[in-house]
């Protein structure tokens, strides 16, 4: 997303994932990742100018080392 044009209110379910790099985000709001499985070569997370990113019962292929730029996001993961 831009600055200007944010990406807000998204959710995703039942989605399977794997890339090289985990997650990369700039300027989104209310996310919401469930009943997922994510997983990537490199499990590092970048999140700039973001909120509200929930991943709910979804599984990562290892833990994420996330790194957080200007951003306050909620970061949950819970197995149902």
């Amino acid at each position: 997303a831009l600055p200007e044009r944010p990406l807000r209110n998204v959710l995703i379910e039942n989605m399977t994932a794997h890339g090289k790099k985990f997650m990369t985000m700039h300027d989104v709001s209310s996310m919401t990742i469930v009943n997922s499985n994510l997983s990537a070569d490199n499990m590092e997370g970048s999140l700039t100018g973001c909120s509200g990113i929930m991943l709910v019962n979804t599984r990562l292929g290892e833990p994420v080392n996330w790194k957080l730029n200007d951003s306050t996001p909620v970061l949950t993961t819970k197995f149902l």
